[in-house]
């Protein structure tokens, strides 16, 4: 898994250490193998905690103890909340695309204000594959579009008939973007890493989580072991 991520983090162009950048950080199992990764790298993180309100008191609670895990850690941490539903009523959207919307903005905002170029999500090799399944079963899949790039420009995103935030040249990248979930359950097994369990990544009444749980398993089962990475190749093309 080590290799794996300095291998990206080539790629990206980053030094061996001292990377400044601020990290979207849940609490869950893959945030904190990437705030690990780079802690161990000689990284200098500052992470950002979002949140939505779409929880209530678990919500809260993750909140207190991401706050917890980065004093422990002695990393800087950046804090935002939102009321996302009251969002998604206000500029009549779904609640994934307002949540989105919000959470990025809290994440640029977080980023001039500490004066960060680089912000690093923890997206790996199945959050890849759901990304283009998911976007050619809905038919919105565009040549050259089908998924995610390890490193992309952050857009500066703006509400329904809102203003852009202002700071430009912000980067977004994924340095786990190529890494099997399995790959990185086993590395936080292996080093002991704590991280908390989002139950709602569970209820399958949302799409991309009844991709997750039922259908790529399946589909993997009896038609590609590999489809995890033949469909994370339609995003390189």
């Amino acid at each position: 898994m080590y290799e794996r991520f300095r291998a990206a983090t080539v790629a990206l162009g980053w030094r061996r250490s001292g990377e400044r950048l601020l990290l979207a950080l849940s609490g869950g199992r893959d945030s904190m193998a990437l705030l690990h990764l780079l802690l161990v790298s000689g990284h200098r993180p500052v992470a950002a905690h979002f949140n939505h309100r779409l929880r209530g008191r678990a919500a809260e609670a993750d909140a207190r103890w991401v706050r917890g895990l980065c004093r422990a850690w002695h990393v800087p941490l950046a804090r935002g909340t939102a009321d996302v539903p009251s969002l998604a009523r206000k500029h009549r959207l779904g609640l994934e695309e307002a949540a989105r919307i919000a959470r990025y903005r809290f994440l640029h905002s977080a980023a001039v204000r500490r004066r960060l170029r680089t912000v690093a999500t923890a997206h790996h090799l199945g959050d890849q594959a759901e990304t283009v399944l998911l976007r050619v079963l809905l038919g919105t899949a565009h040549p050259g579009a089908f998924g995610m790039r390890a490193s992309r420009p952050l857009p500066p995103l703006a509400w329904p008939g809102g203003l852009r935030p202002r700071g430009g040249g912000l980067r977004l990248v994924r340095p786990l973007l190529a890494a099997p979930p399995g790959e990185i359950a086993a590395y936080v097994r292996r080093q002991r890493i704590p991280f908390l369990e989002d139950a709602s990544n569970r209820v399958l009444a949302h799409p991309r989580n009844w991709l997750r749980h039922r259908l790529l398993p399946l589909a993997a089962r009896r038609l590609n072991r590999n489809l995890l990475k033949s469909l994370a190749r339609l995003a390189a093309r």
